[in-house]
């Protein structure tokens, strides 16, 4: 999970942290945000066509 990239990885700590500080209207509206910034990233787009052509994804960890 390490050699993953950097930015799902920091959006998924923050995932799992951030609900037990805030309530839960706002947990769901940070997640919302972060899972439309993940998805625009170049991570995602390789992680889609390596899916689409049943491959391992070539992640940088940039």
């Amino acid at each position: 999970m390490a050699a993953g990239p950097p930015i799902v990885l920091r959006c998924m700590k923050e995932h799992l942290n951030r609900p037990l500080q805030v309530d839960l209207r706002s947990a769901l509206a940070l997640k919302a945000d972060r899972l439309v910034r993940c998805a625009r990233t170049g991570h995602h787009q390789e992680a889609v066509q390596a899916l689409l052509h049943k491959r391992k994804p070539g992640c940088s960890g940039r």
